[in-house]
């Protein structure tokens, strides 16, 4: 009987975690999308590098264009394709988005968004609002996949992407709690300056998400 009720807390909990990452507004999260409603008035709409910049920057992350699933699971076999933990300081993969790439990313593009989420969460701790999260939506496409959303959504871009590339990394929305006043304008301001100040990325405010790519290592 004990055993039964050790096994039945067991499961309790594993189903209360997959609850919190599934459902987090009932846990007191809201998602707040940046590309909606308020969205364009959040950031700068781009940072000013044109996606041909964008593109030609991915190239150079070492990672060869993934034009197949086979090659992609070859880069990950190889280490050249990195996964992002599944939730990190200041971020969390959205295990809803992932339906056309996977959480795999080169290794530059791991470190410097890892480092640019806890900068988001410690800039938002610091403004007293904790635990905020940046929802990570896509990850490295095949070909395949690319023109899959290109075709379907009206955010992806038809031929070449630096997702291609593994160099890409979409934010879908922003987990915030939804009892604090104030703490939209909080995240628009800490998430304008962040970007405004960092030099690890391009970015652009697409109809769906904030897109990032990181710029590769300097020679």
């Amino acid at each position: 009987m004990q055993r039964l009720g050790v096994i039945c807390l067991v499961l309790f909990a594993i189903a209360l975690g997959a609850a919190y990452v599934l459902r987090p507004e009932w846990f007191g999260q809201v998602e707040v999308c940046p590309c909606k409603n308020e969205g364009r008035v959040w950031i700068l709409r781009s940072d000013g590098g044109n996606f041909n910049v964008q593109v030609e920057a991915a190239r150079q992350h070492q990672v060869p264009f993934i034009l197949d699933d086979s090659i992609r699971r070859n880069l990950i076999k190889r280490g050249e394709l990195h996964r992002l933990p599944h939730r990190g300081s200041g971020y969390r993969v959205s295990t809803r988005q992932f339906t056309h790439s996977v959480p795999f990313y080169s290794p530059k593009t791991v470190k410097a968004f890892s480092a640019f989420a806890a900068a988001f969460e410690k800039e938002m701790d610091n403004q007293g609002i904790p635990h905020a999260l940046l929802v990570v939506s896509s990850g490295s496409r095949t070909k395949a996949e690319q023109a899959y959303l290109a075709k379907n959504t009206s955010g992806a871009v038809r031929g070449e992407s630096p997702h291609n590339y593994g160099a890409a990394i979409d934010i879908k929305s922003i987990e915030i709690s939804p009892n604090l006043e104030g703490s939209c304008a909080v995240t628009r301001k800490t998430l304008t300056k962040l970007l405004r100040n960092n030099s690890e990325f391009y970015w652009v405010l697409e109809r769906a998400c904030l897109h990032l790519t990181a710029k590769p290592d300097a020679n």
